[in-house]
């Protein structure tokens, strides 16, 4: 179709979860900080796990955004 999609987003999101439900005619694109399963990841010892913990009163800021052209 020629459509393209760019998505741009903070570092703190280190994953991307993508949906495509069979036979639909569309998809969904999520950023998250964490992988599927990530607190069991964190908690098992594996890196790459994403989970980011917060001290309590602490925030965490991010922004993330789509431009089709």
């Amino acid at each position: 179709s020629g459509t393209r999609i760019v998505h741009a987003m903070d570092e703190v999101y280190t994953h991307l979860v993508v949906y495509m439900p069979g036979g639909e005619s569309f998809i969904a694109v999520e950023p998250v900080t964490n992988a599927n399963d990530g607190f069991n990841l964190r908690d098992q010892g594996h890196d790459g796990h994403g989970v980011v913990v917060l001290d309590p009163g602490a925030q965490v800021e991010a922004w993330s955004g789509y431009a089709v052209q």
